[in-house]
């Protein structure tokens, strides 16, 4: 394995300077899920931040892309999206909207988007996320050090409401911090992460079947590579938890479902209890840490072990219920 890329701190630290322009891939696959409000309120967040970079750019204007799919929105509809969100006021980016091959999964979404775009920093981030202010330079910011390949942002929920602050408990993001600092850390989040395009090109998102995962495997490869992922918490943005029931155990089955497919690649198989106990035990650990970290009471906790319980008991049942597809398991990690 080769060794990871030493960075210095001193060139880490906020201070005013030069930002390397970056081309930004906005992601609609989730725009099934979330309102037009919510996308709109990603577009003026991002088109914000390019105002508040603007002078730190230089000669090179940003790239906004949006790759999307013409079965599912018409270009026309997406301008005019643009238009109102902008309020006619210029965009401090190249806007360019990229109509995407029928039936795009979330991760090859992103790799058409970035196949789009021909700046040296490409950033993935979804149309469902609020950014708080100073989310586009607390990403930039660390790539003045040219041994840094790859900058993770800060994904949390909001904790104001009940069901939030449960979520917040026990998913898989982490919560919120206050502190602005980059540090190492072995968590890739591919809907608020940026990376140098070279790198990028030569480790994509693996092209996978599955509904979620290759961010994780993409991680780990990354890591085989010595690859240092840093973790900027500066970069903070706002997920929605999953809107009703159905769609909260849709996404636990296809944890169940996905983990099953990369247990297979591995050749490794643990029974539907072993999986459930390793996941609770994961669970107790995670509500225990995080509980301090958001000030939750002790219904809140409650609520959270038993949305845990649900979501990992819907888990398991997938993992051994749902058959491995014929030749998933040739393809080895």
């Amino acid at each position: 394995m080769n060794t990871p890329p030493a960075y210095s701190v001193t060139t880490l630290e906020a201070a005013e300077g030069a930002l390397i322009s970056p081309a930004i891939v906005l992601d609609l696959e989730t725009g099934g899920e979330a309102s037009v409000a919510r996308i709109r309120q990603s577009l003026s967040d991002i088109m914000c931040e390019l105002d508040d970079c603007a002078r730190w750019f230089g000669s090179t204007t940003p790239e906004l892309i949006i790759p999307y799919d013409a079965a599912d929105v018409s270009e026309g509809d997406l301008a005019d999206l643009i238009n109102s969100t902008q309020g006619g006021r210029e965009v401090s980016a190249a806007v360019r909207l990229m109509p995407a091959a029928p039936g795009l999964n979330y991760y090859q979404q992103k790799n058409f988007g970035f196949l789009q775009s021909t700046r040296d920093i490409v950033i993935f981030v979804d149309s469902d996320l609020r950014l708080e202010r100073g989310w586009l330079r607390a990403l930039l910011e660390p790539f003045a050090d040219p041994a840094i390949l790859a900058v993770v942002g800060r994904t949390h929920f909001e904790t104001t409401r009940f069901y939030e602050r449960a979520m917040a408990l026990f998913w898989i993001f982490d919560t919120r911090e206050d502190a602005s600092v980059v540090r190492p850390t072995d968590r890739l989040v591919s809907n608020n992460i940026a990376f140098r395009s070279k790198l990028f090109a030569a480790m994509p998102f693996p092209d996978r079947p599955t509904y979620r995962g290759q961010c994780g495997e993409l991680g780990w490869r990354l890591a085989q590579f010595g690859v240092q992922l840093l973790e900027a918490t500066g970069a903070r943005a706002i997920h929605p938890p999953p809107q009703g029931l159905r769609a909260f155990l849709r996404r636990a089955w296809f944890a169940g479902k996905d983990a099953r497919y990369y247990d297979g690649l591995k050749a490794k198989r643990v029974t539907c209890i072993e999986l459930l106990r390793h996941d609770l035990s994961v669970l107790r650990k995670r509500i225990v840490k995080r509980a301090a970290a958001i000030r939750a009471g002790r219904v809140a906790v409650l609520a959270a072990h038993i949305l845990g319980g649900v979501y990992y008991i819907t888990k398991s049942l997938s993992y051994s219920l749902c058959a491995m597809e014929d030749g998933d398991h040739t393809s080895k990690l």
